[in-house]
This record gives structure tokens, C-alpha cells and sequence, in this order.
């Protein structure tokens, strides 16, 4: 059988250490402190996840692209693995998914790990739904790139440049904040 992450008991104790506080942990999570210690304590009994080699014992979650998009060339768990020195550890993508959206929900559920960017789930990781179990020790630069493009003549309506404008600040304050 494989053996799932505890998520939900990752997310309490990032929350609770924050915090050094059960109970505003609790308030977070809107259970009670009691839940929270329940959740710590049962990190205790699961299986550590202190390098990248400790994921052969978790549950994987993949995307599969559709075939010839641009997206296929999204690291996968293989090319993820080789970055963070751990190629030889035989992890098998044990869950696939056809949407990003899906995967996320179940690792969210804590149903297992996923790959993702920072950018995506930025307001995840603030609010303590999801944890990066490694911080940004092992973050891949991401294949993609992100483009604001516009009409080549003429200009764009009032609302679409304020947007535009309102846009590249989210993204500087975005890349600044590391």
C-alpha cells in the first residue's frame, strides 16, 4: 500500500509554528486546539520527509498533457528529482490528472505531492493550505514564460491599460517578494 503525506498535519504544524500557538493555529483552521496537537502528533508516527529521496515513500501526482502542446515540456517527477541530486530514487507517478486543477485539489486534500510554481499557489502557501515541504531549496526554474501583449497599433481601451498597468505591478511586487 502506498503511504500518504499528511498534509493536513504538515499544514497544522507549519500554522502552529508560525504562530508558536496552538490555539491561534486553531483559530486559522477553524478547528479546535486540540485538533491541531492531534495533527502534530500525528507527524510524529508518519514518515519523514527530510530529502528529495523520502518522496519514493509518498504518493505522486502527475499531469498529463495533452499530447504536441507546448505544456508536455512542464517538468515532470523524473526531471524534478535529477535537479534536486536524487535521480536514482525510483518514485513512480502513483495518480494522473488531465487538468492542474485536479492534481492541486487532491494535493490540497492531502491525497499526495505535486509539482507546481510558486506562482500558482503563492496565496496557498500564505494561508497554510499548502506547505513546501522544502522550501525553495529545490525550486526548477519554470519553462514557461508569461507575456502581456496588446494590438501592435493603436491604443488599447482605458480599462485594458489600467489593467495592464495594475498587472505589472502585481508581478513586480510578485518577483520581489522572492
Amino acid at each position: 500500500m502506498i503511504e500518504r503525506l499528511p498534509l493536513n498535519a504538515l499544514r497544522a504544524f507549519a500554522i502552529a509554528a508560525r504562530y508558536e500557538s496552538f490555539k491561534r493555529a486553531a483559530a486559522q483552521l477553524s478547528v479546535t486546539p486540540g485538533a491541531v496537537g492531534r495533527q502534530v502528533k500525528r507527524l510524529e508516527a508518519g514518515p519523514p520527509l527530510a530529502q528529495p529521496a523520502d518522496l519514493a515513500a509518498h504518493t505522486l501526482l502527475h499531469v498529463s498533457w495533452t499530447p504536441g502542446a507546448a505544456a508536455t515540456r512542464f517538468p515532470g517527477w523524473r526531471e524534478w528529482l535529477d535537479f534536486a541530486g536524487a535521480g536514482d530514487v525510483a518514485a513512480p507517478v502513483h495518480r494522473r490528472y488531465s487538468l492542474f486543477s485536479l492534481a492541486l485539489d487532491q494535493a490540497i486534500a492531502g491525497r499526495g505531492m505535486a509539482l507546481t510554481t510558486r506562482t500558482v499557489v503563492a496565496d496557498r502557501l500564505a494561508s497554510g493550505v499548502l506547505v513546501a515541504p522544502f522550501g525553495d531549496r529545490y525550486a526548477m526554474r519554470s519553462p514557461f514564460d508569461y507575456w502581456l501583449v496588446r494590438p501592435a497599433s493603436g491604443s488599447p481601451p482605458p480599462l485594458a491599460h489600467r489593467f495592464c498597468d495594475w498587472l505589472r505591478r502585481e508581478a513586480e511586487a510578485f518577483a520581489r517578494s522572492g
